[in-house]
């Protein structure tokens, strides 16, 4: 995954991003960047990050499954968590069935339907095939743990990096083909919105969704004078 490009000023600093720290013990912490592709990338302080949480998603059918339609490819949402989501088959049809679907923690979530789209923590068709489904049958979605490597925020990312997670709290240069350690402001500190490096394009509602995950980090913003 390229890093996404960004356009700035070359000479910011910390100062112009945060507000105060409210336990600098734990308001700082260390990321790695991600590893530029093509050439070096130039990040400032005040870069929002997000955190690469997932791997790529996969699905299977359980062995001896009686109907054989087959699933389409997996792609995850915001909600997505690591771990094995089970697809188990609670209602029979010709041409169709349901499926529960069950999150690693176990919690039920939407059914799906069979030859429909399913949306969800991640997204799915599982198609009719010959064979109909019976009640039992059943999927398993894997997601595994991502490497938890930090890039600028990416809305268009299904691997965790679309959702706020952090603050660059230092000017870094990415290098090509290497990762790259940086300071970030990590928790439990006052930051101010107007010192904050967004993706281009990015809408005032996806800023508001973005500080209220930063938020859940206890990251907060501080209206400036």
């Amino acid at each position: 995954m390229s890093l996404p490009v960004y356009t700035t000023a070359p000479d910011r600093r910390l100062g112009q991003v945060l507000g105060d720290v409210l336990a600098s013990s734990f308001s700082f912490g260390t990321v790695t960047l991600k590893a530029a592709t093509g050439s070096p990338v130039d990040l400032v302080a005040g870069t929002v990050l997000g955190f690469r949480l997932f791997g790529a998603p996969t699905i299977a059918a359980e062995v001896g499954n009686t109907g054989n339609g087959a699933a389409g490819a997996v792609t995850l949402a915001v909600h997505a968590m690591a771990g094995g989501y089970t697809l188990r088959c609670v209602s029979a049809a010709a041409n169709g069935g349901t499926f529960a679907v069950f999150a690693p923690a176990g919690g039920r979530l939407a059914d799906l339907t069979v030859g429909q789209p399913y949306n969800g923590h991640f997204a799915v068709t599982i198609a009719d095939g010959s064979a109909d489904f019976i009640v039992g049958d059943s999927f398993t979605v894997t997601v595994p743990d991502g490497d938890g490597k930090a890039v600028p925020l990416d809305l268009d990312a299904t691997d965790g990096t679309a959702v706020a997670a952090a603050i660059l709290a230092e000017n870094s240069q990415v290098p090509v083909g290497a990762d790259q350690f940086a300071t970030a402001v990590t928790g439990f500190a006052h930051v101010k919105p107007g010192g904050l490096i967004w993706p281009a394009g990015i809408t005032d509602g996806q800023k508001a969704y973005a500080l209220r995950r930063l938020a859940d980090r206890f990251i907060t913003p501080r209206q400036e004078a």
